[in-house]
């Protein structure tokens, strides 16, 4: 009789060759798989790892593998650890399907010994975008893997909605925590918030996007200025504790065409994808009157990706970095003049720049 969780448990359920080399291993520690790559990862967290999958159904593309990112070969042997972290990113990726892949639901499949179907020797979990009608039990799959070049976008759609919204939800957790070590003001803000007041008619309307806790929202206040705060999380609104505050979306923002003085996004833009910035400077010039100024102050430097919070070593946060001269010509094309640009060191790289809307 076998033993639970001991070798002859284990001997009995799992048929791994000897010589096995694991792809989902390889990709795990960072390498390129025979057929997977680090392009396709969508999204990792301590415990598991979600991949687009190679081999796809004709009505069902773009379906995700979640596996653990410790090597065990199925149901039978894998820690309860790691199989919460498995089906914790499940649901993440299962959230993130039905946000961007216009599906209708969402199916799971989970394979063990070769009289379940498992063929690759690495536990997993299938996840599958479900339509109306796909016939997904039906079919079978394409035969052979799937280019890479046609994998790539459904990862990137689904990193991007995951980079804002895992952020968002760590956010939400450390709000109070978050408000305690921002509450004092930088050296430099008491100026930059003084540049920005000079750039504005009395009595002027503006918002504060991305405001967190509302420290930068109520300094702009004692300036005279009429402010609302927006943030996409409503852990850091719950902290202000104001009725002039609301959750939204710096992307879509929910303020009609030229109904503000100024926009005032401090160190905020940093958490987007870089792929929705242009959107996002376009929605600014969007709500901002001609005239209108915005301060905008984003990580200096290259590339984007995940970074360990300070605040929870088992959590991270999305940053995304920017260059001057690329940044300004997307804020020009938006219908936005920069008129002064400044450049600071503190925890990171900072990027200032000042604009005008044109027009």
């Amino acid at each position: 009789m076998p033993l639970i969780n001991g070798e002859r448990w284990r001997h009995v359920f799992n048929h791994e060759p000897a010589d096995y080399e694991c792809p989902f291993c390889r990709l795990v520690a960072g390498g390129e798989g025979p057929v997977n790559g680090q392009r396709d990862i969508v999204h990792q967290t301590e415990l598991a790892t979600a991949l687009i999958s190679p081999r796809w159904w004709p009505n069902n593309h773009g379906h995700v593998l979640v596996v653990p990112n410790a090597h065990h070969e199925n149901i039978f042997d894998v820690p309860r650890k790691y199989g919460h972290g498995v089906h914790d990113l499940v649901r993440e990726i299962a959230i993130a399907m039905r946000r961007t892949y216009g599906c209708d639901g969402i199916s799971t499949r989970q394979h063990n010994e070769p009289g379940g179907n498992q063929d690759a020797w690495h536990y997993h979990v299938h996840v599958f975008p479900r339509y109306h009608d796909d016939r997904l039990y039906g079919t079978r799959p394409y035969p052979g893997f799937v280019e890479a070049h046609r994998r790539w976008p459904y990862a990137q759609r689904l990193r991007d909605y995951l980079a804002v919204h895992v952020t968002r939800a760590h956010y939400d957790d450390v709000a109070h925590e978050f408000e305690q070590r921002s509450r004092e003001p930088y050296e430099e803000l008491q100026a930059h918030l003084d540049a920005f007041r000079e750039q504005l008619p009395p009595d002027a309307r503006v918002a504060d996007v991305g405001c967190g806790p509302g420290r930068d929202t109520a300094l702009l206040r004692e300036r005279g200025l009429r402010v609302l705060g927006l943030d996409l999380s409503m852990g850091m609104l719950r902290v202000i504790e104001r009725d002039d505050v609301a959750q939204a979306d710096m992307r879509m923002l929910p303020i009609r065409t030229a109904g503000l003085d100024g926009v005032w996004c401090n160190a905020a833009m940093l958490h987007l994808p870089l792929a929705d910035v242009p959107r996002t400077v376009a929605e600014f010039a969007r709500v901002l009157r001609p005239g209108g100024a915005l301060h905008l102050l984003v990580a200096e430097g290259d590339g984007e990706g995940w970074q360990v919070s300070p605040y929870d070593k088992h959590r991270r946060r999305w940053f995304s970095h920017h260059r001057e001269e690329p940044l300004a010509r997307m804020l020009a094309d938006a219908g936005l003049e920069v008129s002064y640009v400044e450049r600071r060191s503190r925890n990171r790289d900072w990027l200032l720049l000042r604009a005008t809307r044109t027009g």
